[in-house]
């Protein structure tokens, strides 16, 4: 079970970036789209492989098949990844590792793309603690209340983070919205905070007895300006833009998306 909901939450972390990725806003030209991701959880690392379609001709981004794709890392360990249906590619003895680097290379089309992330080590997710929000935007005659994250940074800038939130509503909820899973970009560099106790908010409609579950996420800086600066162009300055750039990406050869190596935690609260 654990396994299953684990594997959701990375998928989600996929899904959330189709938006833009699945188009080339620059190039009517096929690109690879590489999205890749190791975890030290207990979820085979896995490659998924598309190509861009035309902006103004858009559909279902292509599967990439046939690619070689190879995962490795600083400790010596090195796989080719098995394409278990098209475009997904996955290992089957590399685990994620907090400390270690990992590499990827993928091969297709007579071209190699490569990249590299570094897997934290676990960065526990200490408490989930909640308050009544009084913002402006709670307005509306109910109680809404606002959900803190409480973690501790360590020391040494280039920490990145991301969480993601599921809301199990209370059975005598009236607003049945909020069960949707949240894919929106709540982000957090340790830049101006670095080693340093966080609280960080999170802001959700939340009634008495509705139950949220957050997962944190955290990475390293390449993955961290990826999320960004796709943040920034789906839902900021450049979204309203005629031609927006495509997020910034750690992939070398010219493909788009990211490799990232994440250390995620899970906790849940419920409003009392």
């Amino acid at each position: 079970m654990r396994y299953k909901f684990l594997l959701s939450a990375l998928l989600a972390f996929f899904a959330s970036c189709q938006k833009v990725i699945q188009v080339d806003l620059n190039s009517a030209a096929p690109t690879l789209v590489v999205e890749a991701a190791v975890t030290d959880q207990s979820i085979r690392p896995v490659v998924k492989l598309t190509q861009t379609t035309d902006y103004f001709n858009p559909s279902l981004p292509p599967a990439v098949t046939g690619a070689i794709v190879t995962i490795s890392d600083d400790a010596g360990n090195k796989e080719i990844m098995t394409e278990e249906k098209p475009g997904f590619y996955y290992a089957n003895k590399i685990n994620g590792v907090g400390g270690r680097t990992y590499f990827l290379s993928v091969q297709t089309g007579g071209k190699e793309y490569t990249a590299h992330s570094f897997l934290n080590p676990p960065i526990p997710l200490d408490s989930l603690t909640y308050q009544k929000d009084d913002s402006p935007q709670s307005a509306g005659g109910k109680k809404r209340y606002v959900v803190l994250a409480h973690f501790h940074d360590p020391v040494g800038k280039g920490n990145g983070y991301r969480f993601q939130t599921q809301i199990t509503q209370a059975a005598s909820s009236t607003d049945t919205s909020n069960a949707k899973p949240d894919l929106s970009y709540r982000l957090f560099t340790d830049r101006l905070q670095d080693g340093e106790n966080i609280n960080y908010q999170i802001r959700r409609t939340l009634e008495l007895n509705d139950q949220m579950q957050v997962v944190m996420y955290s990475f390293d800086q390449n993955v961290y300006d990826y999320y960004f600066t796709l943040s920034q162009i789906t839902g900021g300055q450049q979204a309203a833009s005629a031609a927006p750039s495509n997020p910034n990406t750690n992939i070398k050869g010219g493909a788009l998306g990211y490799f990232g190596a994440l250390s995620f935690q899970i906790k849940t609260i419920t409003i009392r």
